[in-house]
């Protein structure tokens, strides 16, 4: 009876944590879904070159919130979609070097949006990849033992 009791647990402890990370992404993917055009008609862009809840910079404010998805819940995420994680970290990150950004204390919203928009296609690639690996998840989520077996070690 204590060993059913602690598979159990263990199995309830598992798709608590995975519930969570994946409820955390869900929220990510949908900031990152929100598009717009700019006013300019220089072509779409995602939300995220022109929203920002707490920085000047509203794409470093949604690297931070992606940051803190892949390092916060980097066990419980299938392998496959905490690469394309990563994957969209590092793409976003190279805006930063920039000529335009270098040593720049505000960001001209301007030639943020420019960024975002030369790079939609780019971004909305990725978004594509990482949302169809969410919703593969989803419906795996309580497959416990494909969840231990496709580990691998961080």
């Amino acid at each position: 009876m204590k060993e059913e009791d602690y598979k159990y647990d263990y199995r309830k402890y598992i798709l608590e944590k995975r519930k969570l990370a994946y409820d955390e992404l869900e929220k990510l993917l949908i900031r990152l879904g929100r598009k717009k055009i700019r006013r300019t008609g220089d072509g779409p862009l995602h939300n995220i070159f022109v929203e920002s809840t707490t920085t000047f910079d509203p794409v470093w404010d949604f690297m931070t919130m992606l940051t803190e998805v892949i390092n916060k819940h980097r066990f419980w995420l299938s392998v496959e979609i905490f690469d394309l994680l990563v994957d969209l970290n590092l793409f976003l990150g190279t805006y930063s070097k920039l000529p335009q950004f270098k040593g720049v204390e505000k960001i001209d919203a301007g030639q943020l949006e420019d960024v975002g928009t030369s790079n939609f296609e780019e971004i909305e690639r990725r978004r594509k990849l990482i949302s169809n690996q969410f919703f593969q998840d989803i419906r795996e989520l309580d497959n416990v033992e494909k969840y231990k077996r496709d580990r691998r070690k961080f």
